[in-house]
């Protein structure tokens, strides 16, 4: 199974209140939201806070998370998490088609 596709088992398990479906989430996209949260404060303390309420958020949203077919998906979103690429983080939003974009 690729990435995309681990994700997408992930978020439907994740919906069903598995916890270790939702923590693999985080461990996909930890280094990346943290480093654009530290980006943004300039402070680690602060980072840390903020990409915690952005994983507490995600998880309130679970539910109105659309998982979009391959082809529905904005061009550019193929990256890995934490490969660095700060643009990811609103395609892969768009890609899920979680809350609004």
């Amino acid at each position: 199974m690729g990435d995309t596709d681990e994700e997408k088992v992930w978020v439907l398990q994740s919906r069903s209140g598995d916890t270790a479906a939702f923590e693999l989430l985080i461990r996909a996209h930890q280094r990346m939201v943290h480093s654009l949260t530290f980006r943004m404060t300039g402070s680690l303390a602060d980072a840390e806070d903020l990409a915690q309420e952005t994983f507490i958020r995600a998880y309130r949203q679970l539910d109105s998370c659309k998982i979009r077919p391959k082809s529905q998906r904005c061009p550019g979103s193929g990256g890995k998490a934490g490969d660095g690429n700060g643009a990811r983080l609103s395609t892969e939003k768009e890609n899920l088609g979680c809350g609004s974009t």
